[in-house]
């Protein structure tokens, strides 16, 4: 067998057909779906939003992973938050695609297919002023990773 076109294909969905024909004139045909995924995973509705401050030590920190191609692999999920975001934090499912932060151990069905998840989790311990960075470390399911963070602002007695 050898392909009609040679070149790179597309970003996107795409399908084979394949038709097999014997030596007495019976064919039979098949097609095939896939995908070709380029693109990272992404992130959206980061709260609380980036430079954006609040009086709450404990807010709830939350964000949405999309990949609609390939899907995103939970099992890759690393969130850190600090000042130097070192703390790690592992996930577990709640209920209806939520997941929420709190020690220990990630639990996603082997082989699902999740093409949007919201994380959300608060802190363990209570926050104190200043700066907290969070960061993302995520691959979908062919192995494109995002690698991103954002920073809130716990307001408070600061000196100025």
């Amino acid at each position: 067998y050898r392909p009609s076109k040679t070149s790179a294909l597309a970003e996107g969905v795409h399908t084979v057909k394949i038709t097999a024909t014997d030596h007495m004139a019976n064919s039979i045909e098949r097609e095939q779906e896939f995908a070709v995924d380029l693109s990272l995973p992404k992130i959206k509705n980061f709260e609380p939003a980036s430079a954006m401050g609040t009086s709450d030590g404990r807010p709830k920190i939350s964000f949405t992973i999309d990949d609609p191609l390939a899907g995103v692999d939970l099992t890759t999920l690393a969130v850190r938050l600090g000042p130097n975001a070192n703390a790690m934090l592992n996930s577990k499912i709640i209920e209806k695609g939520a997941y929420y932060y709190d020690m220990p151990g990630i639990s996603v069905k082997r082989g699902a297919k999740v093409k949007s998840a919201d994380i959300a989790f608060y802190p363990k311990k209570i926050l104190g002023p200043g700066n907290h960075l969070v960061s993302v470390d995520v691959c979908d399911k062919v192995g494109n990773r995002y690698k991103g963070n954002t920073i809130f602002r716990i307001l408070g007695d600061e000196a100025e």
